[in-house]
């Protein structure tokens, strides 16, 4: 988590310092519904460079492509939607690492996010090796015990 969290903190911000621009084609639209099944105002892209034999679309770090791209509200993806044409940085010379012209590509808070619970992970699975590995893994263990109790549903006895 740690790592991904950072590669993409380190793209956007190459994105923002070295990142061309692109007008790419709106493949699809979804905006939210009543029963908030969907987030605010995405758009799906593509885009095609005349060296590469590709189509580029918004990738992410773990290898996804064709993945939903938040637009900066409403007035940015109802332009979209009726131009079928949106605005998107790509790096030249990695044009797989790209994102809306926008801020909301891939906000810079969301790559905090997944560092610090990378970190919060790390340091319990740290915590939990020193306490096995010094031979008071009991203590861990009767915690994780009394949690299980505690989420377990309390039996009313028995119908007889």
């Amino acid at each position: 988590m740690i790592a991904f969290g950072a590669m993409a903190a380190v793209h956007q911000r190459r994105l923002q310092t070295h990142g061309a621009r692109i007008t790419a084609r709106v493949t699809e639209a979804r905006s939210p519904r009543d029963d908030g099944a969907s987030d605010p105002f995405e758009v799906r892209y593509a885009f095609e460079l005349p060296d590469r034999p590709r189509t580029f679309t918004q990738e992410d770090e773990l290898g996804r492509s064709n993945l939903w791209a938040r637009t900066e509200g409403r007035e940015q993806w109802r332009a979209a939607v009726e131009t079928g044409r949106i605005e998107v940085l790509y790096l030249p010379e990695s044009p797989g690492i790209n994102r809306l012209a926008g801020g909301h590509g891939m906000p810079l808070a969301d790559n905090a996010a997944v560092i610090v619970l990378g970190l919060l992970v790390a340091g319990v699975s740290l915590r939990i090796g020193w306490l096995e590995a010094t031979g008071q893994g009991a203590k861990w263990r009767s915690f994780v015990d009394q949690i299980d109790a505690a989420m377990r549903p309390k039996s009313r006895g028995t119908l007889t």
